[in-house]
């Protein structure tokens, strides 16, 4: 059974959220997001390059 990209995303960002400091989480993970998941990884995209 392979999980939604979207619910394995928002599964990341809550254990990230869980293990990084608030400032850290809100400025580099936050406002990323799950393109694809491909050979058992997850692709993530930035919103530019500097993130």
């Amino acid at each position: 059974m392979e999980i939604p990209i979207d619910k394995l995303w928002s599964q990341v960002l809550e254990r990230l959220q869980l293990e990084l400091s608030c400032p850290t989480f809100e400025t580099w993970i936050k406002t990323a997001s799950a393109k694809q998941l491909e050979n058992n990884c997850l692709i993530i995209c930035t919103p530019n390059l500097f993130t």
